[in-house]
């Protein structure tokens, strides 16, 4: 059984530790992974601290209390009809545990967490590159809405 709580201290290293598994797929070639990383980090550590603001951070746990992965979730407006939609800023399992259902508990807790919040709407983002999660995602129901796209310009 997976339970899903609220993140305490004792849980930071744990998510901080997860940063890593952003990078565990195939890299645009103008991406330095050192950077990425640092991002990565950053914005788990940012998410220990609250921010952004009005989020909330989540960790799930098996029934010996082993941590297995993080949400990062909060509310924003849509761009056009400024409803308010949940967005998910972040999610990651262990790889040890993945394939597992974590990932899936995890979804389901932030669409019933969006739901009371009165958001119609779930979102995120992920990495064209990032296959796996790409095709996780569209398995669970989302589609793609916006494409950002991006050309490195010489100098």
């Amino acid at each position: 059984m997976i339970n899903i709580r609220p993140v305490n201290n004792e849980d930071h290293s744990f998510i901080l530790g997860l940063a890593t598994r952003f990078l565990k797929f195939k890299q645009l070639d103008w991406r330095d992974s050192e950077k990425m990383l640092a991002a990565q980090i950053r914005l788990a550590e940012e998410a220990i601290s609250g921010k952004p603001e009005g989020s909330e951070l989540f960790v799930a746990e098996d029934q010996d209390k082993n941590l297995l992965g993080y949400l990062l979730m909060g509310v924003v407006p849509d761009f056009f009809t400024k409803e308010p939609k949940g967005f998910i800023y972040s999610i990651a399992v262990d790889e040890h545990v993945e394939g597992k259902g974590v990932g899936r508990a995890l979804l389901h807790f932030a669409e019933e967490w969006a739901r009371k919040k009165g958001c119609k709407l779930l979102a995120l983002n992920v990495f064209a590159e990032n296959q796996r999660a790409y095709s996780f995602y569209e398995k669970s129901g989302f589609i793609t809405e916006t494409c950002t796209m991006v050309k490195p310009l010489k100098r």
